[in-house]
């Protein structure tokens, strides 16, 4: 019982890791990475994967994302704030 336990903590825990930007200005893209600047904090986050085709050059978004750090990102979900 305690393992069972144990082993629906772990995997919670590992499903808590996704964020999220509120305001994120997509500066640059390719077909292989999209890159935005935060309007909130100024930092740029790089993003390598995930939904890569669910934002456009030019535009500001809610930004969902995976990983660490601020490059290498998962980008799991975007919604279009402004032009």
């Amino acid at each position: 019982m305690k393992k069972l336990i144990l082993v629906g903590c772990l995997a919670f825990g590992a499903l808590g890791f996704s964020r999220f930007v509120n305001e994120c200005h997509v500066t640059s893209k390719t077909s292989r990475s999209v890159t935005c600047r935060s309007n909130e904090s100024g930092r740029t986050f790089q993003f390598t994967s995930g939904r890569l085709s669910s934002v456009s050059s030019g535009y500001t978004y809610k930004i969902y994302f995976e990983g660490n750090g601020y490059r290498g990102l998962r980008l799991t979900g975007a919604k279009l704030l402004a032009g």
